[in-house]
């Protein structure tokens, strides 16, 4: 096996005739939620954002470098963005850290140790980066200072594209929270990440750092899987989405396998259209981020290893 970082390719973005003032290139940490509060007072606004800069493929994924129009865009932007297939290319390394944001799906709902009561001093529902929070944990559970916790969500139950049984329950991740004040029944704490906006009632469980991993050649034998889902929600699934495999550590999969991607048509031959590589893995279950696709994936399409 050889040590390896992620990459991914993206295309740059043309800019005419803007000032200084109405660029930010994206520093390491950023998100589109960051840049927007900062800018515009305003953190929801970062779908506006992620439109007037259309160079962004996908608004959860932006890297150190990217450049950002932070007023309209102009005719000419969206005209040479259109054209941009063909220009010079640059290559980013990744930040394992958006890593642990992934999730990651499992056949039951993993136990909370606590949950997000309230806003600290106004009644908000909604919560970013920098919120402060109370947190009421379970009474079996010993809160220490200065520790951090993740926060989470849990999906409604997923079922299965081909077979249309129950096969589990999608855990987001959606942020971390350092905790900064214990009292008798309930515990201080500040959102110090979030990577999905957050709300009060999401829940906790203790903070595991993602692990890198290396690229393997090695292939699992015989698989034969599915996608069952993509963190997106969404029906169009490409690059560099995020999607759920029906197959785990039972059948093979580790992180750092790289798995082929075909859709299944009766009397015809299956279709190539891309691939996956495995970042987390369950004993039934793996999270895979998508390298490359010439043509868009589905909930449904097969997951499987060429020699």
């Amino acid at each position: 096996m050889r040590k390896f970082i992620i990459s991914f390719i993206f295309l740059g973005c043309f800019v005419f005739s803007l000032s200084a003032d109405e660029l930010y290139v994206v520093k390491r940490g950023d998100t589109l939620w960051d840049i927007c509060e900062k800018y515009y007072q305003d953190p929801f606004l970062w779908p506006k954002l992620w439109q007037i800069n259309p160079q962004i493929t996908n608004p959860h994924w932006i890297y150190p470098g990217d450049v950002l129009c932070l007023k309209e865009t102009p005719e000419a932007l969206i005209e040479a963005t259109k054209k941009i297939k063909g220009q010079k290319k640059k290559e980013i390394s990744f930040d394992w850290r958006y890593l642990e944001a992934v999730g990651y799906l499992l056949p039951y709902k993993e136990k909370s140790m606590g949950e997000i009561i309230k806003a600290v001093g106004e009644d908000k529902v909604i919560l970013g980066q920098g919120d402060k929070v109370f947190i009421r944990f379970k009474e079996n559970v010993k809160p220490k200072l200065g520790t951090i916790w993740t926060i989470f969500r849990i999906s409604p139950v997923i079922k299965h594209p081909v077979t249309g049984k129950n096969i589990g329950y999608i855990h987001e991740i959606l942020g971390t929270v350092k905790l900064t004040h214990i009292y008798q029944h309930m515990v201080k704490a500040q959102i110090v990440r979030s990577y999905d906006v957050i709300y009060v009632g999401d829940y906790l469980k203790p903070y595991e750092a993602f692990k890198p991993f290396s690229i393997s050649n090695e292939k699992p034998k015989n698989i034969k899987a599915y996608i069952v889902a993509s963190r997106a929600k969404i029906t169009e699934i490409g690059w560099p989405e995020v999607v759920y495999i029906d197959a785990g550590e039972e059948q093979g999969l580790k992180p750092g396998q790289i798995l082929d991607i075909f859709r299944e048509k009766k009397n015809f031959p299956p279709l190539p259209l891309g691939q996956v590589l495995i970042i987390h893995v369950t004993p039934k279950t793996a999270t895979a981020i998508i390298l490359k696709s010439k043509y868009p994936f589905h909930s449904g399409d097969l997951v499987t290893a060429l020699k």
